[in-house]
């Protein structure tokens, strides 16, 4: 009798556990459907949301919308390029910061060039960063496009070597970094408690340079795993660009152009016979 009880507790255990199941698979279904009718809906004006700043005539330049764009299963590893860029962004102006104390510490002309590409590479690398591997990353995401994932693994690729280099803080290349702080530690020039200081600071800027480039180097490797899963290729790729060479404006005007002197020409050889 007991034995039975249990045995149809068991039953209605399994079929409450099949219902459940059920019942989180048609949400999932669901919200599946919804998101693809936001991506893919015709009457959805999407406007530009990124950065958040309004300001006069500076405003969002991009929309970006990581809960609309990209699938769910998608989102975790798009968002966390996100925050590498944020990290790059910030690692760059905390080694502006650094070589402003290095320039103040020891002086010259090299310290000085450090210091002016340091400024150079904050205003060049954070946007570059974001416009040449982070929004092609996006877009291939969004769209499953080939043509921006070869895009993103060209660009990004050079990212983690640049990344590297960073690091090791070589005289007059821009970033404070590792030798540089070592150079200074050793220094027995000025002030000897300013330059350790200093000379900490930079070695942890060149050791923040250099976790990032690890995290880079990881990121890589994961996202070439998904891409090889979504049946992205070179083929596909190069079809892209042709399709969208051609949707240019300036391309389709130079083949009309192309063609009118073509034509011109065709018809002027015509009238000398």
């Amino acid at each position: 009798m007991a034995g039975s009880y249990s045995d149809g507790a068991g039953r209605v255990d399994t079929s409450d556990l099949r219902k459940r199941q059920e019942d989180l698979e048609r949400k999932a279904a669901e919200l599946d459907r919804r998101e693809s009718a936001l991506r893919n809906g015709p009457n959805i004006v999407k406007t530009n949301n990124w950065p958040g700043i309004h300001c006069g005539p500076i405003g969002p330049c991009f929309y970006q919308d990581f809960d609309v764009d990209i699938a769910i299963e998608y989102k975790g590893i798009v968002k966390g390029m996100y925050y590498v860029w944020l990290a790059y962004s910030l690692i760059l102006v905390l080694d502006m910061i650094a070589c402003i104390a290095y320039m103040a510490t020891v002086g010259g002309t090299t310290v000085a060039t450090t210091f002016g590409l340091s400024i150079l590479w904050v205003v060049l690398f954070a946007p570059c960063s974001f416009l040449l591997w982070f929004r092609p990353l996006y877009k291939a995401f969004r769209s499953d496009s080939s043509m921006n994932f070869f895009i993103f693994f060209a660009i990004f690729s050079v990212q983690c070597g640049v990344t590297i280099v960073q690091c090791l803080g070589i005289n007059a290349c821009g970033t404070a970094g590792i030798i540089n702080g070592l150079t200074l530690l050793a220094s027995q020039e000025g002030n000897r408690a300013t330059n350790i200081g200093v000379g900490i600071f930079m070695i942890a800027i060149g050791v923040l340079f250099a976790t990032l480039a690890l995290v880079d180097f990881i990121m890589l490797i994961r996202i070439h795993r998904i891409y090889r899963t979504t049946g992205a290729s070179f083929a596909k790729a190069q079809q892209e660009f042709a399709v969208t060479s051609l949707k240019n404006p300036v391309v389709q005007q130079v083949a009309v152009d192309a063609a009118g002197r073509a034509a011109q020409d065709a018809w002027a050889g015509r009238g000398q016979f």
